[in-house]
């Protein structure tokens, strides 16, 4: 069969490439193993350039690393100098009573149901614990009571950005009762867990130290047992029990100012009524009486 046409080779396999005529650039062998003796001395001479660089900075390094030094011993300074200005804030802190914050404005709603035979004098002191809240009680007489319902609870109103709205309900209860708006059938029993639920919303109390949270706690406690103890025996051995918590304080809280702890052992030996009280608490309960009801 003949054919027609006849085709050049794309490709010829025989053929011997001229590198010298016909490549404008020459590249290295990938395929080849190892280096060449002036890869090494190429190497040798940048490795000895970083280690003379390393042991002999330019100036402007040296410069740099001392700027850095002088800038880390006056940061050194300047925190030993916040922590000697912490020292001192404390210190006034705790001369001054306790510590008192700049709060945010709140608005705080409470219903209070309060046996007239037990009442819970500590709410004459919440505006002199707390002078820059505004208590506005506003009272009610519940049809369970049939007596006579004690004076110096009436209506009254403070004056402070932050706002707590106190209806209190005289009603034949066992115990004081806390209603709050959030929980939905379930009160808060007690007078001493009011000024607890009081004391976390409207102070830093959390950010105490665990030894005082624990002693005004103790009082409270204490407190809350001599108000609601019926023999006189126990009675007046809770009372030397407070008596140590008080040692040679002006007040409960230890501070230059009346707590929580205060107001509600005030209001404990109020309703107990006690015939004999130490010397020292006596001369205390009459300088409560004189802050808390004037």
């Amino acid at each position: 069969m003949a054919t027609m046409y006849k085709l050049r080779p794309i490709i010829r396999h025989g053929d011997v490439l001229d590198r010298s005529s016909e490549c404008m650039y020459e590249m290295k062998n990938i395929h080849r193993n190892g280096h060449t003796r002036q890869d090494c001395r190429i190497v040798s001479n940048v490795t000895e350039q970083v280690i003379n660089f390393l042991k002999s900075p330019l100036p402007e390094v040296k410069a740099l690393e001392t700027r850095q030094e002088k800038i880390l011993v006056q940061l050194a300074e300047l925190k030993e100098q916040v922590l000697n200005l912490c020292d001192v804030l404390k210190k006034n802190e705790k001369a001054s009573g306790l510590p008192k914050v700049k709060r945010e404005p709140l608005n705080i709603d409470l219903v209070l149901n309060v046996n007239p035979e037990s009442p819970s004098y500590s709410l004459l002191a919440l505006g002199k614990l707390w002078s820059d809240v505004d208590f506005r009680i506003e009272p009610f007489t519940h049809s369970s009571v049939k007596g006579r319902i004690p004076p110096g609870f009436e209506r009254r109103r403070g004056c402070g950005d932050t706002i707590v709205n106190i209806s209190l309900i005289w009603k034949q209860v066992n115990n004081t009762e806390i209603v709050l708006s959030g929980l939905h059938g379930y009160n808060i029993l007690g007078e001493v867990n009011l000024l607890r639920y009081l004391a976390r919303r409207l102070d830093n109390y959390d950010s105490l130290s665990p030894e005082e949270i624990m002693k005004i706690d103790r009082i409270l406690d204490l407190s809350h047992q001599l108000a609601y103890e019926k023999s006189p025996k126990k009675k007046m051995t809770i009372i030397g029990l407070l008596e140590k918590d008080f040692g040679a304080s002006l007040w409960f809280s230890g501070q230059k100012s009346p707590g929580i702890a205060d107001a509600a052992v005030w209001s404990a030996l109020k309703q107990s009524s006690l015939v004999s009280t130490p010397s020292n608490l006596c001369q205390w309960f009459s300088k409560c009486s004189q802050t808390f009801q004037n």
